[in-house]
């Protein structure tokens, strides 16, 4: 364990008593750490790069089909550093991400019906100016305390869309291509996560509404990044 790591390991032992199962403890979470999202894989005998392009040029004509307009548009590249821990009140994983055009992000999510990730929690920790070092020697505190904990890396790159319709509700749409660090892309994927929802059924009807017109039924991914790339 790094130097660091091991000295706040000392102190949150001391202060806690040994004694984390709270820190998994989510059944009092709000409703707005919440995330509700579809994922989806865009599978075929196509390269990635011909099936991540196809589905690229889908997204704005069912956006205005569907009477959406388009907020934002963004491309992104980058890598994510995944810490998957389990300890006694459960499971979680920490997701470290940096990419090349957008601030670095500390994020964590667990599930909170287990066997499902379309609702999950997910707090976010924005870390823009910490130094790697200091991000590693955190999770190296959290792996420690956990009774297991896994860590890998991928990298993605891609473009997501902010759409909004005329009710002023929110959604974003992500598309992009994923790997193992030093490997070519392997997989491509589409994730649909409505925002500023009223209730649950109604970010599940956005999805489904979105999924029917991009024509992604039977491509549903129920399977986190985590879990696809940590097994």
């Amino acid at each position: 364990m790094f130097p660091e790591g091991a000295a706040l390991l000392r102190i949150l032992e001391q202060n806690t008593n040994g004694e984390l199962g709270t820190l998994f403890d989510l059944r009092n979470i709000r409703p707005k750490d919440r995330e509700i999202e579809q994922k989806y894989e865009i599978t075929g005998k196509h390269s990635v790069d011909r099936r991540f392009a196809e589905i690229l040029d889908k997204i704005a004509p069912a956006a205005r089909k569907l009477r959406y307009s388009v907020e934002k548009c963004t491309v992104f590249a980058g890598v994510d550093q995944y810490y998957v821990v389990k300890g006694r009140g459960g499971s979680a994983t920490f997701r470290y991400r940096f990419s090349a055009n957008v601030p670095a992000e500390l994020t964590v999510k667990t599930q909170l019906r287990q066997g499902t990730n379309l609702i999950r929690s997910e707090f976010n920790l924005a870390i823009p100016d910490a130094e790697v070092q200091h991000v590693r020697a955190f999770m190296s505190v959290v792996c420690t305390l956990a009774q297991s904990a896994k860590h890998f890396c991928i990298y993605q790159s891609g473009m997501f869309w902010t759409l909004h319709n005329a009710d002023g509700l929110r959604c974003e749409v992500v598309v992009y291509k994923v790997g193992e660090l030093n490997k070519a892309a392997s997989h491509v994927f589409i994730e649909i996560e409505p925002k500023d929802f009223e209730s649950p059924e109604e970010a599940i009807a956005t999805i489904r509404g979105l999924e029917t017109g991009l024509r992604l039924r039977g491509m549903r991914c129920n399977k986190s990044i985590a879990e696809i790339f940590g097994s």
